[in-house]
């Protein structure tokens, strides 16, 4: 099947996790916004991204284990802010690597 077919056929059958996390995206933003209030410019934009994205991840992960309706902005925002001040990021971290953000929040380097 080509990659255009699949594409479509994704676009007009969007997942309930992805319906959910549209019909969210804007208030998910907001409340990502004030939560990394304290984080200036490219770094609050970093976060943001890395953000919705866990919130993302987390929604298709909720749909996939059936508890989608029991997810809500705020916990999900909540949930996704706390996984990023501790180091965790959605394309995953080394604690060994010196410049990495999470080595620094571990306290392994300075």
């Amino acid at each position: 099947m080509p990659m255009e077919a699949v594409m479509s056929a994704a676009l007009n059958h969007p997942s309930p996790a992805h319906t959910w996390f549209m019909n969210n995206l804007a208030e998910i933003q907001s409340r990502a916004r004030v939560r990394l209030k304290h984080l200036s410019g490219d770094r609050q934009e970093e976060a943001l991204a890395e953000v919705v994205g866990a919130v993302f991840k987390a929604s298709v992960h909720a749909q996939r284990r059936g508890v989608l309706d029991r997810i809500t902005p705020f916990h999900a925002v909540n949930y996704a802010v706390r996984q990023f001040r501790v180091g965790r990021r959605l394309a995953g971290t080394s604690t060994t690597d010196v410049l990495s953000e999470a080595a620094y929040l571990m306290g392994r380097c300075k």
